[in-house]
């Protein structure tokens, strides 16, 4: 598995973070012998200024895995078994002993059923390629989290790679409908897309956006962001005809003319997309974006009287923008 996807964070503050969360959610604290035995296993140097780090890492965590609101968290005993345990799976992880510490980290996450632990492991086991254990961790983290977008981006790419359509759907849906992060539905199919690209399935992944896209056709920014996977997956002539549809929907979408223009110069059909890009100037003479586009486009063609003119109108409108001063 392509561990691009989702970031794993390693090292003895990560482990501290751990080991605070833990302790905050404990129905009981650590024993003498449990901090002796963090004592023995962990050099320290300045434990005052790792405990302030590991509070912000804390802090940090906690809104990522939890978003708004905060999933419920449990109570905890640290035990001895515990933090062992967390030790081995960190300590392993940093020597490169990767089944060690998916398989320590994963049985805690079955023990605690916290989520900072479930995401910890499906992490681990995203970044050591074992499918079998990301699966079952992110599940669980899904149960313990249903509205966790990360946790479904993990599921969904088991899903494809098994060829569950369905199940794939499901979870991608999901992540698209999730406002855990406050991202707007475009954004999230960013997310999605960029998690799917990374897929050897090209044809499979196609079938699928297209089955996701079906519910989202009258939305301009979903679209574009359609348009701008398909660009990614090489597929011009089918981005081209969703910005065209994009176009319709939001006529004055600088973005989406431009992307248009490139996607018809990558076509091939640099003549098209110049007299297309005319007859919107034509229409809408003050639009600084796509003219100063235009002028970038003549000059990369060499025809530079024609983007000398269209550089002149620019002055003219923004005499002091800097883009136009040559």
């Amino acid at each position: 598995m392509k561990n691009s996807y989702i970031k794993v964070k390693t090292g003895f503050a990560w482990l501290i973070a751990i080991a605070v969360l833990l302790t905050s959610a404990c129905t009981m604290a650590p024993t003498q012998t449990s901090d002796q035995t963090m004592d023995q296993s962990v050099e320290t140097t300045d434990a005052t200024t790792q405990a302030a780090e590991a509070q912000k890492d804390e802090q940090g965590a906690a809104k990522t895995l939890a978003g708004k609101p905060a999933v419920e968290r449990p109570k905890i005993e640290l035990t001895e078994d515990i933090l062992f345990k967390l030790l081995v799976a960190e300590i392993a992880g940093q020597r490169n002993q990767l089944n060690v510490s998916v398989e320590n980290y994963l049985d805690l996450a079955r023990t605690t059923r916290d989520p900072l632990l479930a995401s910890r492991a499906t992490r681990i086991s995203v970044y050591a390629r074992n499918d079998a254990a990301a699966k079952e961790a992110a599940h669980l983290w899904a149960e313990i989290d249903p509205g966790n977008s990360d946790a479904h981006q993990v599921l969904a790419v088991m899903a494809v790679r098994e060829g569950d359509t369905a199940k794939a759907l499901e979870h991608l849906e999901i992540i698209l409908k999730s406002d855990e992060h406050e991202t707007s539905l475009s954004q999230q199919l960013w997310m999605v897309a960029n998690l799917l690209s990374r897929e050897k399935d090209k044809v499979h992944v196609k079938s699928i956006l297209e089955e996701l896209m079906a519910g989202h056709q009258d939305d301009p920014e979903v679209l574009f962001a359609y348009a701008q996977v398909l660009i990614r997956l090489g597929e011009l002539p089918r981005a081209r005809k969703v910005l065209e549809q994009v176009l319709v929907l939001s006529p004055d979408d600088d973005n989406a003319a431009m992307t248009y223009v490139a996607v018809l110069n990558q076509m091939g059909q640099e003549a098209e997309a110049l007299v297309w890009l005319q007859g919107v100037l034509k229409k809408d003479e003050d639009n600084f974006n796509l003219r100063i586009f235009y002028a970038r486009i003549l000059s990369d063609l060499k025809r530079f009287d024609e983007a000398r003119h269209q550089f002149e109108i620019l002055a003219v409108q923004e005499p002091t923008d800097p883009d136009v001063l040559f």
